[in-house]
């Protein structure tokens, strides 16, 4: 069930689950509370599916978790899977570190794929509708979070543009609404953590030229050189190039289109037959919330942490997050349902502060104890204790080695796949 805006003025309403954001990580969140049957409902403050790649890249793990909501197979023949190139220079002038013309299987699937957002945010968000116990609110932005001694989280939320707010109470609030999350601030929390030195002009380009297809078919990083860049091979007929800029480059001029066609040409990509659809530079974050929830409000996805996209993560945040995803809903669902006694999970031992040595890892003794019983501070431990190691342990990866201009440290060629 879906709408954009209601005429009924100020209402209350109950559901067990409330889902703030509808992006790639609030959609698999939606469907699989669908799943489960927890009667939830969704506020998207977007009206349409944003019109571009943001995330392009999808491991292995993450396919078969699309599994859990019987996409799996769908994502699988709707993705790119190319070979895998690592250079020292543009092709012809450097050698190859690794040069793959197919990427390894796991879990049945391609260890990285590549695929096309708008594509996968409407197929889940399609999918989404056959569960007549979710709701989607489209235009919807959340203006108060209270949480009341009851348990019950109050949400207070307005269609973007109107004069009427809606008041609903729910008992998990999950923020799946990005690095700027409202979830986040109105709950006052820290996003430690800092942005890259290094700056990325982001080029997504559609293209028909088979030329340029056949030339460009592989994932391709250069990590030194002039102008260290990458590539990576949509589906769709669209590309992905991100370049390097120098401390001097001004990102206004660089993104204009004279200079992005030059900047293009001068790594041997024909521009002529080729639309921008984004031209964009970014730095990129290596963050994480200091908490990951507040009493029954949980952060998941961008919300709770962010991470660059070529560095310290297999492939990118969105995977991450939905990660959070499939942690989080069936714990809370079992709660909802009340039957966590009969279950038990290895302990996970308590992860030490950000700053220290401790979190490099994550360890299992051999102590059992039952999935949390009864409290939200239960369930919190057992989320945040899964999740926050593995993310640490990625940020202090993405951030311990900074690349140096021109020639790219090694670290930023962990996401090779061999």
């Amino acid at each position: 069930m879906e709408r954009r805006e209601s005429d009924s003025g100020r209402r209350r309403s109950h559901f067990d689950v409330v889902i703030v954001g509808m992006g790639p990580v609030g959609a698999v969140c939606a469907n699989l509370m669908g799943k489960y049957g927890v009667k939830t409902i969704v506020f998207e403050k977007e009206q349409e599916i944003y019109n571009g790649p943001r995330a392009v890249a999808v491991d292995a793990e993450t396919t078969r978790f699309f599994g859990l909501i019987d996409l799996d197979d769908w994502l699988d023949e709707h993705v790119s899977k190319t070979g895998y190139q690592v250079l020292t220079g543009p092709e012809g002038n450097g050698w190859p570190i690794v040069d793959l013309e197919e990427v390894p299987k796991e879990h049945g699937y391609s260890k990285i794929s590549y695929f096309y957002q708008p594509t996968v945010e409407a197929t889940l968000r399609k999918n989404v509708k056959k569960y007549p116990n979710v709701q989607v609110c489209l235009g919807y932005e959340v203006t108060d979070i209270v949480e009341g001694r009851n348990g019950l989280v109050h949400v207070k939320v307005k269609f973007i543009g109107g004069l009427n707010e809606e008041v609903y109470t729910c008992k998990y609030l999950l923020g799946c609404d990005g690095g700027k999350s409202t979830v986040r601030r109105r709950l006052r929390l820290r996003y430690d953590g800092k942005a890259d030195v290094e700056r990325w002009l982001v080029l997504d380009i559609h293209s028909k030229s088979k030329q340029l297809k056949d030339q460009w078919s592989k994932f391709t990083f250069v990590i030194a050189g002039k102008r260290p860049y990458l590539h990576t091979p949509l589906p769709g007929d669209y590309h992905r190039f991100e370049l390097l800029l120098d401390d001097h480059e001004d990102a206004e001029d660089m993104t204009k289109l004279e200079k992005v066609e030059s900047l293009l040409n001068s790594i041997d990509v024909d521009t002529s037959h080729v639309t921008f659809q984004r031209r964009i530079v970014y730095k990129f974050h290596s963050r994480e919330v200091e908490q990951w929830n507040v009493g029954h409000t949980f952060l998941l996805g961008d919300a709770a942490h962010c991470l660059p996209p070529f560095r310290g993560q297999g492939s990118t945040g969105m995977c991450s997050g939905i990660r959070d995803v499939v942690n989080l809903c069936w714990k809370i669902t079992l709660f909802l349902h009340g039957t966590t006694e009969p279950l038990s999970l290895p302990r996970i031992a308590e992860p030490a502060k950000p700053e220290t040595e401790d979190r490099k890892s994550t360890t299992t003794t051999k102590q059992e104890i039952h999935l949390p019983q009864s409290g939200v501070d239960r369930l919190s431990d057992s989320y945040q204790v899964e999740r926050s190691p593995h993310v640490a342990l990625m940020t202090r990866h993405a951030t311990s080695k900074p690349m140096e201009n021109p020639t790219l440290s090694m670290s930023c060629i962990s996401v090779v796949v061999v």
